[in-house]
């Protein structure tokens, strides 16, 4: 219990019989660690999407369709995506994990489709 309440803190507790304090130390460290797994995930989610659209050259957005998009347009989607979607991930992690499965599935699809009629 020591990584999670300081031994000092730990023993004015028991003498005192109040443990609010003992309590507040150990939700903080524990809601810190979280934290920090999360940002560490969306960290790595962030990386993840960036690579897949320098490689790829489609966004989470785009519903596994390459489309035109100008240079401002392809820096403006980095940058927002290094500062912002690191801790907005969660909201997107159904379209995050369908990427790959979209780009291929569009691939296999045929792109136009003739009909001839007699």
């Amino acid at each position: 219990m020591d990584w999670l309440i300081d031994p000092s803190l730990q023993e004015y507790c028991e003498l005192a019989q109040e443990f609010e304090p003992c309590v507040r130390q150990a939700l903080s460290k524990v809601l810190a660690w979280v934290f920090f797994v999360y940002s560490m995930v969306g960290t790595l989610v962030s990386i993840y999407v960036i690579g897949f659209f320098m490689v790829t050259g489609i966004t989470v957005f785009d519903d596994g369709k390459r489309r035109y998009k100008p240079m401002r347009l392809k820096v403006s989607y980095v940058l927002v995506m290094f500062y912002v979607f690191p801790i907005f991930y969660a909201a997107f992690i159904k379209d995050i994990l369908a990427m790959s499965d979209r780009r291929k599935k569009r691939e296999r699809e045929p792109e136009y489709t003739v009909v001839i009629e007699s």
